[in-house]
């Protein structure tokens, strides 16, 4: 995907490679006087048939020139309305990363408090069963107490 930069810069290197065209253009025909066309007449005349291909000639410039500045404000419409998506975009990415960090940090609060449940229910478990053992023993004890009484 090309770079707003990158296509500043392509679109700059036409403008300049039509202008410099344009120049080129003027320089040929620098000092080249248009004829007087009251005093030509004829059809076979080949004063008149200059003027009238240098008139169509910047006739053909001025479209190209015309379309060009048309095709560059509408690449440019194009290009602003590409920004402004790839804005909303990122803006929107960076929404969607702080809502999903802010997920993963409460779960990740929440699983730390089940560890500390489950670390405080094993320290339980490990008391009642030492404590069960401690009542089989003295059940043990007095069971065998009172059988060596009788």
């Amino acid at each position: 995907m090309a770079s707003s930069q990158h296509i500043a810069v392509l679109r700059g290197t036409s403008m300049d490679r039509i202008k410099a065209a344009t120049e080129k253009l003027a320089h040929r025909f620098e000092g080249v006087e248009a004829p007087d066309l009251d005093r030509v007449s004829g059809r076979n005349n080949p004063e008149l048939k200059f003027a009238q291909q240098l008139d169509l000639l910047a006739g053909v410039l001025e479209q190209v020139l015309g379309s060009t500045s048309l095709m560059q404000a509408s690449n440019d419409n194009r290009v602003n309305e590409l920004e402004t998506r790839l804005e909303a975009s990122a803006k929107s990415l960076r929404e969607n990363q702080e809502g999903a960090d802010s997920i993963i940090k409460d779960h990740q609060a929440y699983i730390q408090k089940l560890e500390e449940q489950l670390a405080e229910a094993q320290t339980q478990l490990l008391d009642l069963t030492g404590q069960l053992e401690t009542v089989k023993a003295d059940k043990a004890d007095k069971s065998q107490g009172k059988g060596g009484n009788k």
